[in-house]
């Protein structure tokens, strides 16, 4: 038998050939052996842009997503998992490559979602933490400029909450900040 290109119908006649074959001698080791067994010829379909490329499973995508969406060195999750580092973008982003940034997977962006929502859930219970320690027996005992300070600080945090209107800025909150009466002696 001869190695070369043939058509279609030439490779499917020579599969069904070697299929109905009963005895198949397998190299192994340099050893040959006999196997009463029909063969079975599959094509492995390869994936990806390299020839040893493997497509991810969706397991594996949501996972890298969240441990970089948590703050993980994403060159450590690219060598761990070997991933390329704007495939793990692209998992970021909910895509399954950064061909698909613009179509999101949309289990993968769910994923993602929920860990983001657990991640700012935690931010939202701390800041709510230290604002309730801030409290007006504490405030009036600092000094003006560290009563200011917490005040830009509360404004900011009152911007960065509010829902942004199409103007882009919110002006709808205000902040007022009253001066401690001084005691007169």
């Amino acid at each position: 038998m001869a190695l070369g290109i043939v058509s279609d119908d030439e490779f499917n006649e020579l599969l069904n050939e070697l299929s109905n074959k009963k005895t198949v001698i397998i190299q192994r080791n340099d050893e040959p052996s006999v196997v009463n067994e029909p063969l079975v010829i599959s094509k492995e379909i390869k994936h990806g842009r390299g020839i040893d490329k493997k497509n991810v499973p969706s397991s594996v995508r949501a996972l890298v997503a969240s441990e970089a969406i948590s703050g993980c060195d994403v060159k450590e999750l690219s060598e761990e998992f070997n991933v390329s580092l704007s495939s793990i973008s692209a998992y970021k982003k909910g895509a399954t490559s950064t061909s698909s940034y613009n179509e999101p997977d949309v289990e993968l962006d769910l994923a993602n979602k929920l860990v983001r929502n657990g991640i700012v859930g935690s931010a939202q219970k701390a800041l709510l933490d230290a604002i309730s320690m801030i409290t007006v027996e504490k405030l009036s005992q600092v000094k003006v400029n560290v009563a200011s300070q917490v005040a830009m600080n509360m404004s900011s945090v009152v911007r960065n909450i509010s829902p942004s209107n199409e103007g882009g800025s919110n002006n709808n909150n205000k902040v007022i900040i009253y001066r401690p009466r001084m005691r007169e002696s």
